[in-house]
């Protein structure tokens, strides 16, 4: 029955991470499915696709030294290529 089995269906999405900002955290954890980072936007600095601005390991997103951490409250969030079982 072709109806019987669960596939990995990737997908996109955003990620707000607002609610984690506080000045000194550059490390943010994403969904457990996230298998990549296409970009981050934030009012603390420009929006960045560039990976030399970011990195991925596992599901933990980090900040480069290239900005300052995001300031408590400041918006933040991620565009990711998650993967959704359909």
């Amino acid at each position: 029955n072709r109806g019987m089995g669960m596939r990995k269906v990737p997908i996109i999405k955003r990620v707000n991470l607002t609610s984690l900002t506080d000045g000194s955290t550059r490390a943010f954890t994403l969904p457990r499915d996230t298998v990549d980072v296409l970009g981050v936007f934030g009012t603390d600095f420009p929006i960045t696709f560039d990976t030399a601005d970011f990195s991925l390991s596992g599901n933990t997103l980090t900040l480069s030294s290239n900005f300052e951490a995001p300031r408590t409250g400041t918006t933040l969030y991620a565009i990711i290529e998650a993967l959704f079982y359909g």
